[in-house]
């Protein structure tokens, strides 16, 4: 599995050929430079997709591990008191 670093160390390394390559050729643009062009852009795409892909999955196990938590120690808070400690 590609890493979040991993991931955005690909989309700059692309960014930056797609970058250059616009520049060596933007005032010679044809059908094959256009080509080229789309194919970067769809690489980029689908980069960018990994990654947002790849954050909701690390955002939403974050968010479960939180919440077991919080059940955990609200748990162990309630095993932990005795049953008449409120009245």
């Amino acid at each position: 599995m590609n890493t979040m670093q991993a991931l955005r160390e690909k989309h700059n390394a692309v960014a930056l050929q797609a970058r250059e390559f616009v520049e060596a050729n933007n005032s010679t643009w044809n059908a094959d430079f256009q080509a080229k062009y789309d194919n970067y852009m769809n690489e980029l795409d689908s980069i960018k997709n990994q990654a947002d892909r790849l954050e909701a999955v690390l955002n939403k196990t974050s968010e479960d591990h939180v919440q077991s938590r919080v059940i955990e120690s609200a748990e162990k808070l309630v095993k932990s008191k005795p049953e008449n400690a409120y009245h």
